[in-house]
């Protein structure tokens, strides 16, 4: 099985850029080279879902991707955020990659969409900031709590607590985003929410 591509995000994510996780059962069919590291359960889950899997076409963390600064048009990701230790991180190196008025497109699950995090708290701005002064990765973030352990879902967000730390970070100067468009049900798998921002074009 495979899910329709997203009107929305071929509204926006024009150019070239960067998929970051792209799964061959979700695809988006746009003009981009898929970021990930080569795990089993990520390769196995596309092979459940329809029998193939998305080529890698750069092997790095979120986080840390061997690219010049400002040359992408537009970062999209689809259910991964919440798989990041460090989403203030990612958020960061997704920014320097960016050019000018580029786009970053986030679809993130809706804290129903999985067992276990619909009683969960959502993540508060301080908790993600938190893990960022701490620089948690994989190895070091607690695992109390966490979805799935590691690798799973360290963090629940809905839209707005999310959109709470974009706004967060533009305060302390970190990022200089614009939210442009958002859904509160995601129009592609729709379990998720999705937020839009366009970097500062200056």
């Amino acid at each position: 099985m495979k899910f329709i591509e997203h009107a929305l995000a071929h509204r926006w994510c024009l150019g070239e850029g960067l998929e970051i996780g792209a799964a061959a059962h979700n695809p988006f069919g746009l003009r981009s080279r898929n970021v990930a590291l080569r795990e089993a359960f990520y390769e196995q889950a596309q092979i459940d879902m329809c029998g193939e899997v998305a080529p890698i076409d750069i092997e790095a963390s979120a986080d840390e991707i061997p690219l010049d600064g400002g040359s992408q048009d537009f970062i999209i990701s689809s259910h991964v955020v919440e798989h990041l230790p460090n989403p203030v991180r990612a958020f960061l190196e997704w920014n320097r990659l960016l050019r000018p008025g580029g786009i970053c497109f986030i679809i993130h699950p809706l804290p129903s969409a999985f067992p276990g995090d619909e009683s969960r708290p959502l993540t508060t701005t301080e908790h993600y900031l938190e893990d960022f002064d701490k620089a948690h990765d994989r190895s070091t973030h607690p695992l109390e709590g966490v979805n799935g352990g590691v690798g799973g879902h360290y963090h629940v967000a809905s839209a707005e607590s999310l959109d709470q730390l974009v706004h967060a970070l533009n305060a302390r100067a970190l990022l200089a985003w614009e939210r442009v468009d958002m859904e509160a049900v995601d129009t592609k798998v729709g379990n998720g929410f999705t937020l839009v921002y366009r970097k500062a074009p200056g």
